[in-house]
């Protein structure tokens, strides 16, 4: 009996691996895409767009019957606006999920602190949002389709010195990579073309108290200040600056559009010149008509360029994982060919540093409306 009993059971395991192996295995559906957002934090306003602009993509593709037959699927982990968090939320990403390919990480910290992770683990990482020149040489596998702050900044130093005639401007700006690298920039360019800087001084990200910087600036009285800071900490040093009594020019970054800068800032925004990436919402262009119709119907508001960017983003890896398969190494090598994507946020080629060139705005807050300037700093009608 109990000779018969082993017997059986060999004979049922051998039948369960036979089973295991002839079967034809369960193909997986979706395919897996990590983003990594700041859904809380000083800068979650940032992430909400990316967000949005990555699930309308999504959305828009699968209703087109996904890429052959297979789904896209985003897996969202939140950065919580710090490097740490962004560092705990590639290593799930890349180690847990093993997913091919992160997109997002809005913030030059945030972007820098896990590019060595999407190196070590040959994960493709695609920042919408990432502006440190630095990010230039963080790797084979990392890539932005958001233009390095060189340009943007540059663009800056020059209107202020040549066009709005500044000699002298104060830098106030964030204790981060963002703030830094864009501080470096327009400090030796515009020094380059003969300007001045009498005053450079830093506050940490999330400060909502900037006295202390503003009253040093007062003393020194400078034709203008230049602010690179993010939303918040864009509209406490705006309002404290008027409170103080600097009725100063102030020049600035996309910084000055996110969130609820707007509402904290109040009157004290008006006239604030800055540069930007350009995503222009009233654009007749196609694309991006067709995009912010969608982005309309969906959240009943208009879309920005983090929006923008994260859309591209997903809408260009779709069609490349559609022509080379969900490879890492595939999709990198793929990238560096993208010449001229046309999307939302204008044309993408990428360079050999992953890095791409695109035009740089020039706008004014005027009316709490963002206004697009000519060269010549008239509005664009």
């Amino acid at each position: 009996m109990r000779k018969l009993w082993v017997l059986w059971s060999i004979i049922i395991i051998a039948i369960i691996i036979l089973l295991a192996v002839t079967l034809p295995k369960k193909e997986n559906k979706e395919i897996e895409i990590g983003v990594i957002a700041s859904l809380t934090g000083s800068i979650a306003p940032y992430g909400e767009r990316l967000v949005e602009g990555a699930e309308l993509a999504v959305e828009e593709t699968n209703k087109k019957d996904g890429i052959s037959s297979k789904y896209l699927k985003l897996i969202i982990e939140d950065s919580k606006s710090t490097p740490g968090g962004a560092v705990s939320a590639m290593k799930k990403l890349a180690n847990v999920n093993k997913v091919s390919v992160v997109i997002g990480v809005i913030g030059s910290s945030l972007a820098m602190a896990i590019a060595p992770i999407a190196e070590k683990n040959k994960v493709v990482l695609m920042s919408t949002g990432a502006s440190t020149p630095d990010y230039t040489n963080a790797g084979d596998y990392c890539f932005r389709n958001r233009p390095s702050a060189e340009q943007e900044v540059k663009k800056m130093a020059e209107v202020a010195f040549k066009t709005l005639g500044f000699e002298e401007i104060a830098i106030l700006y964030v204790n981060n990579d963002y703030g830094r690298s864009y501080k470096d920039i327009f400090f030796n360019h515009f020094k380059r073309m003969g300007g001045q800087i009498p005053y450079s001084e830093s506050f940490a990200q999330g400060s909502t108290d900037i006295r202390t910087q503003l009253t040093k600036v007062k003393n020194v009285s400078p034709g203008a200040i230049y602010l690179i800071g993010q939303a918040l900490e864009n509209a406490y040093a705006v309002k404290q600056a008027r409170e103080l009594g600097i009725n100063t020019q102030i020049l600035g970054t996309i910084g000055v559009e996110a969130g609820n800068f707007l509402e904290i800032a109040g009157e004290a925004a008006e006239g604030i010149i800055y540069t930007a990436a350009s995503y222009n919402p009233e654009s007749r262009d196609p694309a991006v008509r067709h995009f912010e119709k969608l982005y309309r119907a969906k959240y009943n508001k208009s879309a920005d360029l983090f929006a923008a960017t994260a859309y591209d983003a997903i809408k260009m890896l779709a069609e490349i994982i559609k022509n080379v398969g969900y490879n890492a190494d595939n999709i990198k090598d793929e990238l560096y060919n993208v010449k001229n994507f046309y999307g939302a946020s204008g044309l993408t080629t990428f360079d050999k540093n992953g890095d791409v060139i695109k035009p740089i705005a020039i706008k004014k807050i005027k009316n709490r409306k963002f206004v697009y300037l000519d060269e010549d700093l008239s509005e664009v009608k």
